[in-house]
């Protein structure tokens, strides 16, 4: 029985996703503009599961930033069309300001993480001024 669910579960899962690609090729035939909410809406799914599904929200956030970019091109199955050269060029370049944008997010949280990281040392280890003198423990 619990195979049946599972298969039951990634069949629903495999329909979603397809779905959420027919979609895509729906916005990009409309030349409607891209964005996690209104391609789960009209998929039908919910936006969490493009949000989780990173194969899904890869796709949409592509779409989304780069406008000449066809859904449907990068949803063929393997062995597919490639392109034209202009268009893998422009979608390189796509790519490259995306993995720029990203890698600036990340030094950013990664200084944002090093400042909390001192700030819970400091409050964990606290230092006392240096004209206060330490309390004696008391002999009883």
């Amino acid at each position: 029985m619990n195979e049946r669910l599972v298969a039951a579960a990634q069949a629903r899962s495999k329909a979603s996703a397809d779905s959420v690609v027919k979609s895509l090729r729906r916005h990009e035939e409309r030349n409607q503009s891209v964005s996690i909410s209104s391609v789960a809406s009209d998929a039908g799914v919910s936006r969490n599961f493009i949000y989780s599904t990173p194969k899904l929200r890869a796709l949409v956030e592509a779409a989304r930033t780069d406008p000449h970019r066809r859904p449907a091109q990068s949803l063929s199955a393997p062995g597919g069309s490639t392109g034209s050269a202009d268009s893998l060029r422009t979608r390189l370049a796509a790519a490259l300001r995306r993995i720029e944008s990203i890698e600036a997010e990340l030094d950013a949280v990664k200084r944002e993480n090093s400042e909390l990281i001192a700030e819970v040392m400091e409050l964990q280890n606290p230092q006392a001024p240096k004209n206060v003198q330490p309390i004696r423990p008391r002999r009883f």
